[in-house]
């Protein structure tokens, strides 16, 4: 039951940049509100190639809050062409044109073929049939977390009816029940086939998208995967079985700390100093602790924002020391502050972390 799967993909800034928005705007994560309020994007036209076609499936992926509102219409006719004014002009040319108010775009096109969904992310589409189909989408709520990044069409291609025997297809309306409820077994086929297709590609850490990433950093050891931005967890994983090797160790700690903040750290242990006296007087310092298994981490007070990144550093730094040592996060004031502090030397050689 291998065939070729037509759809159209919208998932890049080069995509979204075809159509046309008023209150949106898009990058290569996506389309999003650019501030609370409204929004509405209209889409360029797509084309079959084929008269009468029938588009029959789309998918939505995104972040849509609770209390928001994502609706998305899709339109289909047979003309490339209408007539505004007395003029005819083409049709994407009149979609997209910033000089037509919305309402007037849909009295044009009100005798196209259309079809409204509301916060759906898997739609089945069966009164949508013309050549050319475009989209409007509104995104409503006045929530600016509200993204689209990522909408897929698919042409209405070989059914699975047609695996069945001809009697089904006899009686119009019969068929076309019957094939619509075959369509949900078809559509989740193709996309559970399309997905094993692009499981090679998930392995270049550079290409794999987010939720492939996280299932994989359970496997490497690297909990709380949600604390990390994209970029900084490919890293994480490219480095993922030297870091699995290191667990505990100073090195592997301090990169942890530097892929998160840009900045590395000072660790010190209670047994580091430079001479006899630094060591006196670190014992004495309300910086320090005295028990021989804990660690200090020195981090300028610039290498994190807000008290949100503030617990987050401390969970990484928690998870990434050995179990049995106590660890403590002092923030100092400016660079040169760091600079001054006591380098690692070992006294006694009862260091802990090695």
């Amino acid at each position: 039951m291998s065939r070729r799967i037509r759809y159209f993909l919208w998932n890049k800034t080069a995509d979204f940049g075809t159509g046309w928005g008023r209150n949106v705007q898009w990058t290569d994560e996506g389309m999003f509100l650019e501030h609370s309020g409204g929004g509405i994007y209209f889409s360029r036209l797509l084309d079959s190639g084929e008269s009468g076609k029938k588009w029959r499936r789309a998918a939505m992926e995104g972040e849509f809050p609770e209390g928001t509102l994502t609706e998305i219409t899709f339109f289909a006719c047979d003309r490339a062409e209408f007539v505004y004014k007395g003029e005819t002009l083409p049709l994407e040319k009149l979609l997209l044109s910033p000089e037509l108010s919305d309402n007037e775009k849909l009295m044009l096109t009100a005798d196209s073929t259309q079809q409204t969904f509301r916060n759906c992310t898997d739609i089945m589409m069966n009164q949508v049939q013309g050549r050319y189909m475009w989209y409007i989408v509104r995104m409503r709520g006045g929530s600016v977390q509200q993204k689209l990044t990522q909408l897929r069409i698919w042409l209405d291609g070989f059914s699975w009816l047609n695996y069945l025997p001809e009697v089904y297809r006899e009686d119009v309306q019969g068929a076309d029940f019957t094939a619509r409820f075959l369509g949900i077994f078809q559509n989740i086929y193709e996309e559970m086939h399309e997905k094993i297709n692009r499981i090679p590609s998930n392995y270049d850490l550079d290409h794999a998208d987010r939720a492939f990433m996280e299932w994989l950093a359970c496997w490497t050891g690297i909990e709380n995967s949600s604390l990390w931005s994209d970029e900084q967890l490919r890293m994480l994983l490219k480095r993922g079985r030297e870091l699995y090797r290191r667990a505990g160790t100073v090195d592997m700690i301090s990169f942890m700390v530097e892929i998160y903040t840009g900045i590395r750290p000072m660790i010190l242990e209670n047994y580091y100093a430079p001479d006899a006296a630094s060591a006196i007087e670190a014992w004495h310092s309300r910086s320090y602790q005295r028990e021989p298994f804990s660690f200090t981490v020195l981090l300028p007070k610039r290498a994190v924002s807000s008290e949100e990144e503030h617990r987050a550093l401390f969970m990484i730094l928690q998870q990434c020391k050995p179990a049995h040592m106590k660890m403590q996060l002092i923030f100092v004031d400016g660079d040169e502050a760091a600079g001054k502090l006591p380098q690692k030397i070992c006294l006694d050689g009862r260091t802990a972390l090695m």
